[in-house]
């Protein structure tokens, strides 16, 4: 069972604006992890690169330039236990410098 609900999303921009899916133009990624799943995010932490904004798991809430997220936005490096939904098309539309929100949801 996954123990967090994770979503990557831009915060704002002309890149958000003309993202593939109207209904849904800022997701990067979404995907359920493990009670290990989240080392990609807090290395970044401790490495100054992610900013931690709330922390509880209701959510806990995150922001980071794009350039320190999106490489990892890869079934490899975010382990998934479940489904992962990751947009290359609005990936793609995410400049380097863009603003990016980390959402991680404690699951019960």
């Amino acid at each position: 069972m996954a123990a967090y609900w994770v979503a990557v999303s831009m915060t704002a921009g002309v890149a958000a604006e003309q993202a593939e899916d109207p209904a849904d133009r800022t997701t990067l990624a979404i995907w359920e992890t493990g009670p290990d799943g989240l080392g990609w995010l807090q290395e970044r932490v401790r490495a100054g690169q992610v900013q931690e904004l709330e922390n509880g798991g209701f959510p806990s809430v995150y922001l980071a330039r794009a350039l320190a997220v999106l490489p990892c936005l890869t079934r490899e490096c975010l382990a998934p236990e479940g489904e992962l939904d990751i947009r290359p098309a609005n990936i793609a539309l995410c400049p380097p410098d863009e603003i990016v929100r980390i959402e991680v949801w404690a699951q019960a």
